[in-house]
């Protein structure tokens, strides 16, 4: 299931989504292959798209 969506962080809100990620991530990557395990590639890119309009 591939989703993009856009949302507007400020830059501190930004490294905290990033730590969170980080931290939801990293404890399964070292999970072993198993027979019941598929193994997925994940590419979270992030990059700003706009700048916000004056006002």
């Amino acid at each position: 299931m591939a989703q993009q969506r856009a949302i507007w962080l400020t830059r501190d809100e930004l490294l905290a989504m990033i730590t969170g990620l980080r931290d939801a991530i990293a404890p399964l990557l070292d999970n072993p292959a198993t027979s019941d395990r598929t193994r997925y590639l994940i590419s979270p890119i992030m990059y700003p798209a706009e700048k916000p309009s004056p006002g």
